[in-house]
């Protein structure tokens, strides 16, 4: 965004410094951004985004991890812990009894984009939904760029390119499979399925 300081918005929509430039687009962006992990200005560091902040475990899983565990053997105790982190948020939905549903609608949004919703589903034994991942992959576009418009219009195109089967596999993907390198050390150890 250098030289667009000051620009107002209208001055935005029409200016080539901002936008969607690489005419290939964004693969695998559906439309939407995930500012949550866009880096913040003291994550800058020596002239590039080094993410040295970045998160690895937040409290929040935590407290959610323990909601669920109790719903699980129906200890009433992980409510607190999860209206926690619906007030924390300020969410208008604040649970008034513990369930797993629950538990997984604010793990749902909380932990959005950090990378544990896949092993969340597996445990929960909700696969079903993604059987069919990676079929139609999509694209993000600036139509600025792309058709010439004459403001910045994002738009989303699918494209299919893997061949054969896609998504999850039941008795397949719940491991991830060992590295050749541990398989060949250790001759005892068997390959999970999903190496197979």
């Amino acid at each position: 965004w250098t030289g667009t300081e000051g620009m107002t918005r209208e001055q935005l929509e029409t200016s080539d410094k901002i936008g969607i430039k690489d005419p290939t687009g964004l693969y695998g962006f559906g439309g939407y951004f995930a500012h949550k992990i866009v880096p913040w200005p003291e994550d800058n560091e020596k002239g590039w985004y080094g993410f040295k902040n970045l998160t690895i475990f937040r409290y929040a899983e935590v407290l959610l991890m323990y909601a669920e565990a109790c719903a699980m053997t129906g200890d009433n105790d992980g409510l607190q812990y999860l209206n926690a982190i619906q007030n924390r948020a300020g969410s208008a939905h604040v649970s008034s009894t513990l369930t797993l549903d629950e538990v997984k609608n604010e793990k749902a949004f909380e932990m959005w984009i950090e990378g544990v919703r896949f092993p969340d589903m597996v445990r929960w034994g909700d696969t079903d939904g993604i059987v069919n991942n990676g079929k139609n992959i999509p694209s993000t576009y600036d139509a600025f760029f792309t058709k010439k418009e004459p403001k910045h219009r994002i738009y989303v195109e699918y494209s299919n390119p893997n061949k054969g089967q896609t998504g999850f596999v039941k008795g397949k993907h719940e491991y991830f499979p060992y590295p050749k390198v541990t398989i060949s050390r250790n001759p005892n150890l068997q390959q999970n399925p999903s190496g197979l």
